[in-house]
């Protein structure tokens, strides 16, 4: 899987030393296998506090792996999995909870002056290369479209409603539609 030229050079270039186990042996990798519990963990939680579908799995753990490398804290060296890797303190302050609603500016398309500019969507990720959010425009799916009919796209103009009491009232709708 991670074997790889790329990874190869990075690790050499941190002075990472890498070491393999044996394929198809879970008992010889109990790191990586905690760590993958705890993510998934942390996806299903993101998924029942913000009700969004199943289809939404793979982006609550992108989102989880994305926070608690910004977040959680490593004992050995009191510092973020972020801060080790990057050498500085990772910014925090844009994060927004996982699921809410968003408005995204829309400044690609030409636009009609009374046409609408603003398409309404729910917070689904960060981007890895900036400070730009991953959304979607088509939240509420009957959980029959695959993954691939989901509209996702990465925005840097998003503004945020309150997200407390709009994530409730999401998931409010996303129940009656399922009656």
């Amino acid at each position: 899987e991670f074997k790889n030229a790329d990874l190869n050079q990075f690790c050499g270039l941190k002075g990472i030393k890498r070491e393999f186990s044996v394929p198809r042996t879970p008992q010889q990798n109990g790191i990586a296998e905690r760590k993958n519990m705890t993510l998934i963990e942390a996806a299903r939680t993101l998924l029942a506090d913000s009700l969004l579908l199943i289809p939404f799995w793979a982006e609550a753990v992108n989102t989880a792996c994305y926070v608690q490398n910004r977040v959680l804290v490593t004992k050995p060296h009191n510092k973020t999995p972020y801060e080790l890797l990057h050498g500085r303190l990772p910014s925090i302050g844009f994060m927004r909870p996982f699921g809410c609603p968003v408005t995204i500016l829309n400044t690609l398309d030409p636009l009609a002056k009374f046409q609408r500019k603003v398409d309404e969507g729910f917070l689904v990720g960060y981007s890895v290369c900036s400070k730009a959010f991953r959304n979607n425009k088509d939240a509420h799916t009957d959980g029959k479209e695959h993954d691939d009919d989901i509209q996702k796209s990465v925005s840097l103009d998003i503004h945020f409603l309150s997200c407390g009491d709009q994530t409730r009232k999401q998931g409010d709708k996303a129940k009656n539609k399922d009656k």
